[in-house]
């Protein structure tokens, strides 16, 4: 499968060594980048892998104060000039909580995220890491979202009668940002 203008106008673009695993819903692709037609100059290279195994921590919304009456469960992501519960803990997850099975005292938990973790923000519907000196949020596309792969990887579109993994892969580039205006070959 190729794809026209994927950069700049005038490159040209390939996938490549499709390996799909029906059984636990995993796809992995290569997309290369040429210069024009020719393919003799190459751009670039990335691998894609498309998997609907992953999840990540999900946070409520980013605060500086906590809720007033939060839910058991509920994760926050504390932003900048924290104030209450929160005062020292700029920049960490909190989740409400209780202490123990026994004792039934709710509380907030605090932790710092893992080297290289990507958050899902359910307020925003975005994916995003975060620097933990600065605050600054790094918008995140994750290609094992279980929504994209049920979206365009399913097995009916997949293996149906009237389509091609090779076209669903193209249908998915063109939804990603940067690809909108690929073009099929």
């Amino acid at each position: 499968m190729a794809l026209k203008n994927y950069l700049t106008e005038g490159t040209y673009s390939i996938v490549d060594n499709v390996q799909i695993v029906k059984s636990n819903r995993h796809l992995r692709f290569n997309l290369k980048i040429f210069s024009d037609e020719s393919m003799k100059v190459e751009l670039a290279q990335k691998e894609f892998e498309v998997s609907s195994h992953m999840s990540y921590r999900a946070v409520l919304d980013t605060r500086s104060l906590p809720p007033e009456n939060p839910e058991a469960g509920a994760m926050y992501l504390i932003g900048e000039n924290p104030q209450g519960d929160w005062e020292k803990y700029r920049g960490l997850f909190a989740i409400w909580e209780l202490s123990t099975p026994h004792d039934n005292i709710p509380h907030w938990t605090c932790w710092g995220f893992g080297p290289g973790e990507i958050v899902y923000d359910v307020k925003t519907d975005s994916y995003f890491t975060q620097n933990h000196d600065t605050l600054e949020k790094t918008i995140m596309y994750p290609h094992d979202d279980f929504r994209i792969w049920d979206k365009w990887f399913s097995s009916d579109k997949i293996f149906s009668s009237t389509s091609n993994l090779h076209k669903q892969i193209y249908l998915y580039l063109k939804s990603l940002r940067g690809f909108e205006g690929a073009s099929s070959c």
